[in-house]
């Protein structure tokens, strides 16, 4: 289901070591449906693997371009999804 689907990816999340803070919950649950219903298909936890992959890779361009403005991040900041991170391309 898509509430296993969703718990998975908090899982997959957390043992990368992002935090992920729960109004975000509702984007990502959204963005998992969208996906299982693409053409390739979503429905086990590799694919959500890649989903979190995609999605860690939109949170560290977002650091590097805050970084690279001169802007100081704390550790929790840089470890945590914002709803950016979400955003396709």
């Amino acid at each position: 289901t898509i509430d296993e689907l969703l718990q998975i990816f908090i899982y997959q999340a957390k043992v990368k070591g992002i935090r992920i803070r729960e109004e975000l919950y509702p984007i990502i649950r959204n963005k998992i449906e969208e996906k299982k219903a693409s053409p390739k298909g979503l429905g086990n936890a590799r694919g959500i693997e890649n989903l979190v992959g995609k999605f860690d890779s939109n949170r560290f361009q977002r650091i590097q371009r805050i970084l690279a403005s001169g802007i100081r991040l704390d550790a929790e900041t840089i470890h945590t999804f914002e709803a950016e991170d979400f955003e396709d391309e």
